[in-house]
């Protein structure tokens, strides 16, 4: 269920620096201060840092006195995952593999979503061999049954963005350019993004094209998300994301969100 560390630049001999996060959890209250407890799992992942400092631990993900099977019911472990689809990391850090879950089935469909991403689930107390043929079979077999418990996990994974989607809310991810998000995860203007939006807007109500967009608001100084740049495909991006007409949508679902549109499309 794990992936074997390889963070070497083989070409120059040179250690590469990896983005790296911890997840920790106990299942009961009781459990907090036992050798299972968020301080000796907190503690486990600093040690394997310090020992290994070509790992940057940017952040440790925690689920208290939560149940190792309910996903739904995990906030840390959704935005763990939620973060993982953006790139935001490339290894997740754990003391033992039971602290995502007891279940194997489960462990395993976690560790498939985030290599989907690119991102290695790491187990300090039991490093994976993949070079061992038994646990190579070990690891076919379960994944041949696991298929049927995935599908079911992926629908309780996603039931609660579609329930927050059809009331109109904004279902998780990349917060649009333009707003942020309140404590109750709700979208909120950005109001010096929301101008550069609606002057993108005007822009291309004047029949400019994409890339001369791009280019202008780069001449500027004004960047996307990371301090990136415009590109043509940003500007279309933005122009065809109906958020900013006030709806949300999501696969055949579409929406009046509850979030304030952009006052563009109120004229």
């Amino acid at each position: 269920m794990t992936h074997s560390l390889n963070v070497r630049n083989h070409s120059e001999g040179a250690t590469v620096k990896v983005n790296a996060v911890g997840y920790i959890r106990c299942s009961t209250e009781n459990q907090i201060e036992n050798t299972q407890g968020l301080p000796i799992q907190r503690e486990a992942i600093f040690d394997f840092c310090k020992q290994n400092p070509k790992y940057d631990l940017l952040k440790i993900y925690e689920d208290a006195g939560l149940s190792g099977t309910t996903i739904e019911k995990r906030p840390a472990l959704l935005n763990l995952l939620e973060d993982a689809r953006n790139n935001k990391f490339k290894i997740v850090l754990v003391s033992k593999l039971d602290r995502i879950a007891r279940d194997t089935f489960f462990t395993l469909f976690i560790e498939k979503e985030l290599k989907k991403h690119g991102v290695e689930l790491y187990s300090i107390a039991e490093p994976y061999r993949w070079d061992d043929p038994a646990q190579k079979v070990f690891l076919s077999l379960i994944s041949a049954f696991a298929e049927y418990e995935r599908t079911r996990i992926v629908e309780r994974l996603y039931s609660g963005r579609i329930r927050k989607i059809k009331a109109g809310k904004f279902g998780g991810g990349k917060i649009p350019y333009g707003y942020a998000s309140n404590k109750k995860g709700e979208l909120v203007l950005n109001p010096q993004q929301a101008e550069i939006i609606k002057r993108i807007f005007r822009m291309r109500m004047g029949r400019m094209p994409f890339n001369r967009i791009a280019r202008i608001l780069n001449a500027e100084g004004i960047s996307t998300y990371g301090n990136k740049k415009f590109f043509a495909s940003t500007i279309k991006y933005i122009l065809s994301n109906p958020i900013y007409k006030g709806r949300v949508k999501y696969c055949d679902i579409d929406v009046k969100g509850i979030h304030q549109r952009i006052e563009l499309f109120n004229k």
